[in-house]
């Protein structure tokens, strides 16, 4: 099975990745803050290699939905889904916070809490259980707390569960808290502010079959707050 994955809910950089057969075959990591729109397909082309998307036989693309930039993550998601209409194969969103989880090198029945930065002194906070690799058992869905509460939280669970921290707003917890905590022994949680498309593809390939085929008029990004500009403005777009 031949999956496209993409990656773009970092403020700073996104990535694309082609996984066939239970590997990934090629990846590219590029930096896109406010030039995402300009990059992103000839970013997909050249990991691709193919000079237009339905040359390179895909079985599906797998998208991450967010929580994330706003931005990104609206980009991202339309780009997937008007890619797989063409195409006429299925796109499966796969949410932010469990691609940080499956990435993240825990233990097993280990508690892994996913924290990524919302606005100013808060974060969105969403925990799995550790399972059998790649997969991850979500816990809660993404929730927007203060970073206090966050690390309350956290410092709370330690007591009875092994905690595993990752994501890229744990700079926002308090050191305290952070002393007490394993944190991910994976590379990757630690130099981007974005799991990999590699990921992405990998768990969209484990969900693909749970699919609907209009997938490309179905699929939304997860917003849990507004954008600033429907905050500053009052309303909701409902995007």
């Amino acid at each position: 099975m031949r999956i496209l994955g993409i990656e773009t809910s970092g403020k700073n950089t996104s990535s694309v990745a082609l996984w066939q057969d239970k590997s990934c075959v090629a990846e590219s990591v590029f930096a896109s803050r406010q030039v995402i729109c300009q990059v992103l397909t000839q970013e997909i082309l050249d990991v691709l290699g193919t000079k237009i998307v339905p040359e390179a036989q895909l079985d599906a693309i797998a998208v991450s939905v967010g929580p994330g930039s706003f931005t990104g993550l609206r980009v991202g998601v339309v780009t997937a889904k008007v890619l797989a209409y063409c195409c006429g194969i299925p796109v499966v969103g796969v949410s932010t916070p469990e691609a940080w989880a499956a990435e993240t090198k825990a233990a097993a029945r280990s508690l892994i809490a996913v924290v990524q930065p919302a606005r100013r002194d808060y974060v969105y906070l969403t925990t799995f259980e550790k399972t059998d690799s790649p997969m991850v058992k979500a816990l809660t869905s993404p929730q927007v707390i203060s970073s206090q509460d966050a690390g309350q939280i956290l410092d709370d669970a330690s007591r009875s569960h092994q905690v595993f921290v990752t994501g890229d707003a744990t700079e926002q917890l308090e050191a305290r808290v952070l002393e007490k905590l394993s944190l991910p022994a994976s590379e990757t949680n630690r130099s981007s502010d974005a799991p990999r498309a590699a990921t992405i593809a990998q768990l969209g390939g484990e969900k693909v079959s749970e699919t609907n085929a209009d997938s490309a008029f179905r699929l939304h990004p997860i917003y849990i707050a507004l954008s600033q500009a429907e905050r500053s403005q009052g309303i909701n777009l409902g995007l």
